[in-house]
């Protein structure tokens, strides 16, 4: 899975219609989709679809890897800055 951010204020909201995969359930039933409205927040609106538990691989530099592309598919630290760890 992946992790997505939408900059989406802490005062604005937007409707949206979430359809998730047949094993899943986001509270319509396994599957089932949901038509929801949505706020933002402090970092905007992000969309966590990396699974449960959260699985780091042991491998230093394939755990930097995901980690790097988790961080920049949020922002969080700016590209530049982090090229020193790939």
């Amino acid at each position: 899975g992946t992790m997505e951010m939408i900059p989406l204020g802490e005062r604005e909201s937007i409707n949206m219609v979430i359809k998730p995969q047949s094993g899943l359930n986001m509270g319509k039933g396994n599957g089932k989709s949901l038509e929801t409205t949505v706020s933002g927040g402090v970092v905007g609106l992000i969309f966590d679809t990396r699974g449960r538990p959260l699985v780091l691989p042991e491998d230093d530099e394939e755990r930097r890897e995901k980690l790097i592309k988790w961080y920049l598919s949020l922002g969080v630290y700016p590209e530049k800055k982090l090229k020193g760890y790939k």
